[in-house]
């Protein structure tokens, strides 16, 4: 029987992410908080990271919800001035080496 493991707490919040010049996501996954050691929390103390958030064992799924702006942090506007990507639905996914070795993956989401 297998199983998976749903992640559902990273939709909670919208997470503003830049594009790049490809129209492309520079850093989907938000990182371990605090990002360094400070006077009161270790390293990923507070948050480990989206990275972290997984079993080893299951297939995981992350959903995130995405406020995306463009390289240089700004909203991306339609020719109305309208904000075009505020709560964009975005799904990661985690596949255990033991479950993923009779996957076809497809490359650089390439036809």
């Amino acid at each position: 029987m297998s199983s998976c493991k749903i992640d559902n707490e990273v939709v909670q919040t919208v997470r503003k992410r830049r594009t790049d010049r490809n129209d492309e996501i520079q850093q989907l996954f938000q990182g371990a908080q605090p990002p360094t050691k400070n006077s009161k929390f270790l390293k990923g103390e507070v948050y480990p990271g989206d990275r972290y958030i997984k079993d080893d064992n299951k297939l995981t799924i992350q959903i995130h919800r995405l406020h995306l702006t463009d390289v240089n942090g700004l909203d991306i506007l339609d020719d109305k001035s309208n904000i075009m990507y505020q709560d964009i639905p975005s799904i990661a996914i985690w596949i255990p080496e033991e479950i993923g070795k009779d996957i076809i993956r497809q490359p650089d989401n390439t036809l």
